[in-house]
């Protein structure tokens, strides 16, 4: 059953409500939009949810009505993330804080282009990068096993891995982490 909320991330979802307010909010593959809804219920000042579903993006929509949380500030957009990142315009101005929980591979239907997240996170990263503001806060997820952050490929410094900190603690006992998690500041 998909319920469209993954349990491993409801300590980092709350993280996120505890820094939205007044920020400017960026969810990334937002799939089901639980980390927009926490935004928004932490007082966002507006948010962007960008995925290339439609049926997602659907979703979104729906958990935000049923959350009372439709408002004109909160837009939807359904977009391969690439795209938006490389199209978006000024009028879209900078973020304040983002989630960025990209799948670990993909394939871009009307392109054919195959994205292996291990080898392509910088270009992604640092894409993400040009959209924040400065003092901005980027949270980086995955549950790509075996994954290993290319720091060095990456425009910001300001790197922590906080992957303990976000897996709430029924899930700490797996033997294999349920994803991994770092904040990058800007």
């Amino acid at each position: 059953v998909d319920t469209g909320l993954f349990s491993d991330h409801r300590n980092t979802r709350q993280m996120v409500r505890e820094q939205a307010r007044g920020k400017k909010f960026l969810n990334l593959y937002c799939y089901t939009g639980a980390f927009t809804c926490y935004a928004a219920m932490g007082q966002a000042a507006a948010t962007v949810s960008v995925d290339r579903s439609e049926t997602a993006v659907n979703w979104l929509s729906d958990n935000l009505e049923l959350n009372g949380l439709s408002d004109p500030r909160h837009r939807l957009i359904q977009k391969d993330v690439p795209d938006f990142l490389a199209q978006a315009g000024p009028e879209m101005g900078h973020f304040d804080l983002a989630v960025v929980d990209p799948p670990s591979y993909s394939t871009t239907r009307a392109t054919g282009q195959h994205t292996d997240l291990a080898v392509d996170h910088p270009a992604l990263l640092n894409a993400v990068f040009e959209r924040m503001a400065p003092g901005g806060t980027v949270y980086f997820s995955t549950n790509h096993q075996n994954f290993e952050l290319k720091k060095k490929a990456l425009n910001r410094d300001r790197i922590t891995e906080i992957t303990d900190q976000t897996i709430p603690e029924d899930y700490q006992n797996k033997r294999k982490k349920i994803h991994r998690c770092w904040e990058i500041r800007i």
